[in-house]
């Protein structure tokens, strides 16, 4: 999955005239994943550990 994502951004990027390494498209391809994943994690906490943490950091 990864590959094909990486694949599609080196293309992508050459087509407009951006010549991008594939170790430097795997590394915005992993920062990405990372958010989504981030951003994931949070949207489907449960909301009773959400008040939870802001008792505790308060």
């Amino acid at each position: 999955m990864f590959n094909s994502v990486i694949g599609s951004l080196v293309i992508v990027a050459a087509a407009h005239g951006i010549p991008i390494d594939g170790a430097i498209a795997t590394i915005v391809v992993l920062y990405i994943f990372k958010i989504g994943i981030n951003v994931l994690c949070k949207y489907t906490e449960p909301e009773s550990e959400r008040k939870q943490g802001k008792n505790n950091n308060s």
